[in-house]
């Protein structure tokens, strides 16, 4: 092992003396074959590439400018919008049907998740009055603008078979 590392020290001295003893030391780089610089040269280009000529200006950028500000148009005159007739709100319930109670046809109504009976001449919440309860429809007065609104059954005609196939006693109607 000893003898590796003194052939190596050995190598790298014999080396360094080689390089200081050389007598072409100064002497240029070697330069490659002759045809490659001829490559090179001939890319080159032999003269500079032309401009191109800038485009006329659209106008003159110093010609006087007058910055007054220009006459407002003139009005339109807009027809006055015909007013439209007021309107009851959309009607927040749904007629679920009618029923006999103490000898009166009933209405009832849904709104929202709750249920409503009402019979004729009564009131419901949000200004709407029942004027005539009819198997197939109900007539409601929107007191506010007093607006009558007719709202007529609409029965589910799946449900209406599948009560009646059942058998069921309680059928809409």
């Amino acid at each position: 092992m000893k003898v590796g590392w003194l052939l190596g020290v050995l190598a790298l001295l014999a080396a360094g003396i080689a390089s200081i003893v050389t007598p072409d030391r100064d002497a240029p780089a070697r330069q490659g074959p002759p045809r490659a610089a001829a490559t090179e040269a001939s890319r080159l280009p032999l003269a500079l590439p032309e401009r191109q000529t800038l485009r006329k200006a659209k106008a003159d950028p110093f010609a006087p400018r007058d910055w007054t500000p220009h006459a407002p148009p003139a009005r339109v005159q807009v027809a006055p919008a015909q007013t439209l007739a007021p309107s009851a709100p959309s009607n927040p319930y749904r007629f679920a049907g009618t029923m006999h109670y103490n000898g009166s046809l009933k209405a009832v109504f849904i709104r929202e998740q709750h249920v409503h009976v009402a019979q004729p001449g009564d009131t419901l919440d949000g200004g709407y009055k029942v004027l005539s309860v009819t198997r197939d429809a109900v007539t409601l007065r929107y007191m506010p603008l007093d607006i009558e609104q007719q709202i007529a059954l609409a029965l589910d005609p799946a449900a209406e078979t599948a009560a009646f196939a059942l058998g069921s006693p309680l059928a809409v109607r």
